[in-house]
């Protein structure tokens, strides 16, 4: 019985290198094709708006009130 089972152990840890290599493969591509695209853009800066201030209220200066 012990003959049965040593072959389907081994492959399957063979399977599971294989499997374990491949995404390292995959990941490891990814990340040096992302490495090797054009960088991105740098982010826009803020534009800073001043807004100035009201002007004051017309004054009268002959006493009266609006």
């Amino acid at each position: 019985m012990n003959e049965t089972v040593e072959p389907q152990r081994s492959r399957r840890q063979a399977f599971a290198l294989a499997a374990i290599l491949t995404l390292t493969v995959l990941t490891g591509g990814a990340a040096v094709t992302g490495l090797r695209q054009k960088p991105a853009p740098p982010p826009r800066t803020a534009q800073i708006v001043q807004v100035a201030p009201a002007a004051p209220a017309a004054q009268h200066f002959d006493g009266e009130a609006d």
